[in-house]
């Protein structure tokens, strides 16, 4: 009995060694399974980050034509803005030549007119 009892215990050594194998093949690829997932998903993150990069750096460039577009034409407007005020402050000083030289005819007429009813109310008075 003790051969049986030998080949037993042989092959139920030999059992839970095959079995103590297999749980640890089984761990192992498990556990490197993970890691070539977690490289994967590191891989496919490094590449969303690339590309999303991409398109902000894209982005970003547009925006900077755009503020670069913008600032060309204030630039251009500041300078009309200068040449209608110095045209506006040229208008304003002939303008005030104008009025005053105006004025001062209406001065004059007005002084001839009552030179003349002056004139007229003596003739009046000598008639």
């Amino acid at each position: 009995m003790s051969s049986v009892n030998d080949v037993l215990i042989s092959a139920a050594s030999s059992i839970a060694g095959m079995i103590v194998t297999g749980v640890f093949g089984f761990l192992v690829a498990k556990q490197n399974s993970k890691k070539d997932i977690a490289i994967s998903d590191r891989e496919q993150l490094s590449k969303d980050e690339q590309e999303f990069r991409a398109k902000i750096i894209e982005r970003m460039n547009l925006l900077q034509e755009q503020v670069d577009k913008y600032h060309q034409k204030s630039i251009e407007l500041e300078e009309t803005i200068v040449l209608w005020k110095n045209k506006y402050v040229e208008l304003d000083k002939e303008w005030r030549i104008k009025y005053t030289e105006l004025e001062m005819e209406n001065k004059q007429l007005q002084n001839k007119v009552y030179v003349l009813e002056m004139r007229l109310k003596e003739a009046d008075q000598n008639a």
